[in-house]
């Protein structure tokens, strides 16, 4: 019995209190090439110490999504730590995530200490709450 109670407060808890803000952003690649998005919470090119003579583009700490060309959605940034981005971007210690944008090609073929010496990526940006709610929560390149 106390486990049956004890588990109801859980889930009605749980349900009381979860958050109605973004947790999924989408992302559309409107250019005429494929492109590879890396998010990281770095302002610079960090190059994976672990892969120093890696052809393929290896950034510390990073994510990176491929998103083909196509005018719909065409790929999907996600919060991994299960809150809303909304908390996630705002408040007294808000996260930075700054998204690079290549060509795919790019990405694929130059080594890391090449894409940071020459800044090869196309786009850079901080993702901010008031990019997202100019943008209707959409990231759009280019």
């Amino acid at each position: 019995m106390r486990y049956l109670i004890t588990s109801l407060l859980f889930i009605i808890f749980g349900v009381s209190c979860k958050s109605l803000g973004h947790t999924d952003i989408p992302v559309i690649n409107r250019s005429t090439k494929p492109i590879v998005l890396v998010s990281t919470g770095n302002s610079e090119i960090i190059c994976n110490p672990l892969y120093p003579n890696n052809s393929k583009y290896v950034m510390d700490m990073a994510s990176e999504y491929i998103l083909n060309v196509d005018s719909s959605y065409s790929g999907l940034f996600v919060n991994g730590n299960q809150t809303d981005w909304e908390s996630e971007l705002s408040g007294s210690n808000p996260i930075k995530i700054y998204l690079y944008f290549y060509d795919k090609d790019t990405f694929y073929n130059y080594p890391c200490d090449s894409i940071k010496k020459n800044l090869l990526y196309k786009k850079k940006m901080l993702l901010t709450l008031d990019y997202l709610n100019q943008n209707n929560w959409v990231i759009s390149y280019p």
